[in-house]
């Protein structure tokens, strides 16, 4: 049953603020003056309670009044949803700003040779945050060695959103799907996307200004090439109209712009050349980023709706 076009939805929209879901109407009876949702509150949160003036439109359209209290729930629900993903985003991004400067980069992943997760890779040091994973070695701390999406991992992880269970079981997962795929290439796809399960959006990058549209939410991760370089979101735009990321690749995890991290990745494929690249090489793996023109999608992390343990 729609709204009758005589009562205005803005009457219920200016008494809702910060409300949870699990609302219902009290004292809604005919003879009543008001009625009061009363919300439960949950999670810790401090909830208003809103009142209805029910008197008149009982009158103007009785018929309607149970139809108006689900539009005010859906109202609840939806104002709810985009303060929780603000809130969320922002614990993010306030732990990694006490991080700024951590890390130094390791690449991550399957050991080709034995087709098994790697904490260290032939000729790099030792991956801190696998070992931290794998071989219950020490939880990582400031010069921790890790890649770009760990770093990300670990800083939800930080921030109370993810458990260590949960990082544990998802690389488990993904060696599991790279091992009957027969494809190692699937256990980074497997990770990214029990990482991020929601769709991806496409980012497009003005070839000239490298200003990109649309604007990515705060606490997004943003995947360049695929895995290649995994980064989020800050919600912001520097002051010439460039998205800016929290980034971590060969500086340590920093605070930067999508332009420049667009910049030094076409430095890298312009080093691996598809001239360069052996013809057998490019047949077998067709869909490795870096040989291909860059990508950048986006999408919502599953820490930014819900804990994962």
């Amino acid at each position: 049953m729609g709204m009758n076009s005589e009562v205005p939805k803005d009457r219920f929209e200016g008494v809702i603020s910060r409300l949870r879901d699990d609302a219902a109407p009290a004292g809604s009876d005919r003879g009543t003056e008001t009625a009061t949702v009363r919300v439960r509150e949950r999670d810790g949160v401090a909830l208003e309670l809103a009142t209805w003036q029910l008197a008149e439109l009982q009158r103007e359209a009785p018929e309607h009044v149970a139809d108006l209290a689900r539009q005010c729930v859906e109202l609840i629900d939806a104002r709810h949803a985009a303060w929780f993903a603000e809130t969320r985003a922002q614990a993010f991004l306030d732990a990694a700003r006490e991080m700024l400067g951590w890390f130094t980069w390791v690449p991550s992943g399957l050991d080709w040779a034995s087709g098994r997760v790697s904490t260290q890779l032939p000729g790099h040091p030792k991956n801190s945050f696998l070992a931290w994973l794998i071989e219950g070695g020490p939880e990582p701390g400031r010069s921790a060695k890790m890649n770009c999406w760990e770093a990300h991992m670990y800083i939800a992880y930080c921030a109370g959103f993810v458990g260590e269970a949960w990082l544990r079981r998802i690389h488990v997962n993904a060696h599991a799907a790279a091992k009957a795929a027969r494809y190692g290439r699937r256990y980074y796809t497997s990770l990214m996307e029990q990482m991020c399960p929601s769709e991806r959006s496409r980012l497009e990058v003005d070839p000239v200004t490298k200003i990109s549209t649309p604007d990515i939410p705060a606490g997004s991760v943003i995947f360049m090439g695929g895995p290649n370089h995994v980064v989020v979101s800050r919600g912001t735009r520097d002051d010439r109209g460039h998205q800016e990321v929290v980034s971590h690749w060969g500086w340590g995890l920093q605070k930067t712009t999508l332009d420049k991290l667009i910049e030094w990745y076409d430095i890298i494929r312009a080093m691996k050349a598809l001239d360069d690249v052996p013809a057998v090489l490019l047949a077998r793996n067709p869909d490795i980023p870096v040989f291909r023109p860059l990508v950048i999608e986006f999408a919502t992390p599953i820490w930014m709706l819900r804990d994962v343990r």
